[in-house]
C-alpha cells in the first residue's frame, strides 16, 4: 500500500493517507520519519509523478524553467500545495494542469506535442495545443551577428551557441558594445533576403569556421587589389 501511495502525493499527505488506511485496516499509525525510513530501506521512490507532481517535474517534462509553474500558481492560474514553510516543495495536481490547458492553452504554446501529452495525458488536448499554438509567445525576434551576417532565431538561441547569458547579448546591443567578440542587432524577419536562412548553430566552431572563410575572402581581395 505504501509503495502505491508513494509516487502520487506529497510526503505530508502520504503520512496522513497511510495512517488513515492503517487505522481502518487494524495497523498502528506511523510518524513521517518512520515512513521515510521505510521508503529508503525498500528503495521506493517518493518522487511525486502520479496524481501529484512537483514544479521541478513539470518544468522537466515541458522543458521550461522551474519557476514557470510556480509563477502560474502565484498568479492564481493553478492551485498548488506547499508544506509549512516557504522553502517547502510545491506540489500540483496533474488534473489542474489539464484544466488550465483548456482555459489558457496559450501558456503551453511552442511546447512539443509529446511533452504536452506526458504532462496532460490527453492526446486530443495535446494535439490541439501543438497545432494551434506552434510558436511560444514572446519567443523573440531573430538576431544577427553584425560581423558575419549569421542570423539566430532568438537571443536565447544565440546565447546557447556562444555559451553566454542572453542578458549579456541584450546589454551589448543596448550599449553598442561586443559580446563574445561580436556586435549584435535585431532583424525584421520580413526584411531578410529569401536566400538568408535563420539558423541555430549547434556549436561555436561552426561560426568560427565562417569567420575563417570570411577572412580568407578578405585576404584574397586585398591580394588582388595589390
Amino acid at each position: 500500500m505504501l509503495e502505491s501511495m508513494a509516487g502520487n502525493m506529497p510526503r505530508k499527505l502520504l503520512t496522513a493517507c497511510y495512517n488513515s488506511w492503517a487505522s481502518k485496516s487494524g495497523y498502528p499509525p506511523r510518524p513521517t520519519a518512520a515512513i521515510n525510513s521505510k521508503l529508503s530501506r525498500c528503495g521506493i521512490s517518493a518522487r511525486a509523478e502520479g496524481e501529484w507532481i512537483t514544479s521541478g517535474y513539470v518544468a522537466k517534462v515541458l522543458g521550461l524553467k522551474i519557476d514557470t509553474p510556480q509563477r502560474w500558481a502565484d498568479k492564481g492560474y493553478i492551485e498548488s500545495y506547499r508544506g509549512p514553510t516557504k522553502f517547502s516543495t510545491r506540489y500540483f495536481r496533474r488534473l489542474s494542469f489539464v484544466e488550465m490547458a483548456k482555459a489558457h492553452p496559450e501558456f503551453f504554446s511552442g511546447i512539443d506535442r509529446d511533452r504536452l501529452f506526458a504532462l496532460l495525458e490527453d492526446a486530443d488536448l495535446a494535439d490541439s495545443i501543438a497545432s494551434n499554438y506552434p510558436r511560444r509567445k514572446g519567443s523573440g525576434r531573430p538576431i544577427q551577428v553584425v560581423e558575419t551576417g549569421v542570423v539566430f532565431p532568438s537571443v536565447c538561441a544565440a546565447a546557447r551557441a556562444f555559451y553566454v547569458r542572453p542578458q549579456s547579448i541584450y546589454f551589448a546591443m543596448k550599449r553598442n558594445s561586443t559580446c563574445a567578440g561580436y556586435h549584435w542587432r535585431h532583424v525584421d524577419p520580413t526584411q531578410l533576403p529569401q536566400s538568408c536562412q535563420t539558423v541555430e548553430l549547434g556549436s561555436l566552431t561552426q561560426l568560427q569556421g565562417s569567420d575563417q572563410h570570411l577572412a580568407q575572402q578578405n585576404g584574397s581581395r586585398q591580394t588582388n587589389q595589390s
